[in-house]
């Protein structure tokens, strides 16, 4: 004797927003039937209010495998960057950096200072604004492998992205007291 189950409409309905991969449906069409019934939406106000929320957890998921992805330490934001101790001309371009129209242009930033200056910490900072933007991001400090490894990373990393804008964000410190050698940290963004 076969046993019959009996799919309710919530399950088929279920079964059907997976297939299509809409969690944001799945997650929140009952909460916002109950709002569209208590407050008279209609159909349409319904409908545009879960795809509003699908794909605001979307940009969030995309964000987060960004930040997951790029190695970029993200302890070292805008909101932990002490500004005080950049000049004044970085400290006014700072919005425009962290907006990403350099990117768009394809136009590189180089950070040049002293060790300990803050180069690394800008060149972060700007990076996780940027992540936020939905940018792709890659860090690879060179102070750890040589420049040469990283530029052949950049390279391997840029041919494996989609076609896109990229530019890059060098910040250069001397090393030692002779300020011969340099080290490079390198961190590259690409518009998704």
């Amino acid at each position: 004797m076969s046993r019959s189950t009996t799919i309710t409409p919530d399950d088929a309905l279920i079964l059907l927003l997976r297939t299509l991969k809409l969690p944001g449906f799945v997650d929140h069409h009952v909460e916002l039937a109950k709002r569209a019934e208590k407050e008279s939406w209609g159909f349409v106000a319904y409908l545009k209010a879960l795809c509003e929320v699908e794909v605001e957890e979307r940009r969030q998921r995309r964000i987060e495998r960004i930040m997951a992805a790029s190695s970029v330490p993200l302890d070292k934001t805008m909101a932990t960057l002490d500004q005080q101790r950049l000049p004044a001309k970085v400290r006014r371009q700072l919005p425009a950096l962290a907006e990403g129209g350099f990117i768009e242009r394809a136009e590189n930033i180089l950070c040049f200072g002293l060790p300990g200056r803050g180069k690394t910490h800008l060149c972060c900072a700007v990076a996780n604004e940027l992540m936020l933007r939905g940018y792709r991001v890659l860090f690879a400090p060179t102070c750890i492998r040589p420049a040469i490894h990283v530029r052949t990373e950049y390279r391997h990393w840029c041919s494996a992205q989609s076609a896109g804008a990229y530019a890059s964000m060098e910040a250069m410190a001397s090393v030692g007291s002779t300020g011969v050698a340099r080290s490079i940290s390198r961190s590259s963004a690409r518009r998704a």
